[in-house]
């Protein structure tokens, strides 16, 4: 009887492992450095439509990740409000339904476009976005 619990035990431990394992390999991840040198007083990072998140008073070169389900398709929005007063946003990256786009990342810069992957957001031909609100 004992035996028969602890393989029960064990194959339930195994089960629940696997689940969790499954549900961060499906998870997007957004990564964002402050490679600003000033504090970030406000960040808001959004997948419209699916998730929003915000973060407070990030260091100079500290970063801050945000993990989010896909519920439907777009792109990332970012918002970053600096110590100065200074409002950085930026767009990029995408993500599908049921579709796991691994880890995006940006960085807020001291002045100029918000970073994705190394190069300034947005699409060839485009303008840096406007920050505009977002649906939660």
């Amino acid at each position: 009887m004992q035996k028969r619990l602890l393989k029960i035990g064990v194959a339930l431990a195994i089960a629940a492992g696997l689940a969790i394992l499954i549900m961060r390999m499906a998870q997007n991840k957004v990564l964002v450095a402050n490679e600003s040198g000033q504090e970030i007083r406000t960040l808001i990072v959004a997948a419209p439509g699916m998730a929003t998140a915000t973060f407070r008073d990030i260091a100079p070169g500290s970063t801050r990740t945000f993990r989010f389900f896909s519920r439907g398709e777009g792109g990332i929005v970012l918002r970053a409000t600096l110590a100065d007063g200074t409002v950085l946003a930026g767009e990029d990256g995408y993500v599908t339904k049921r579709m796991s786009s691994g880890t995006m990342k940006f960085a807020i810069p001291a002045t100029g476009r918000v970073l994705f992957n190394g190069h300034p957001t947005g699409w060839p031909g485009t303008q840096p976005t406007p920050w505009r609100p977002l649906q939660p």
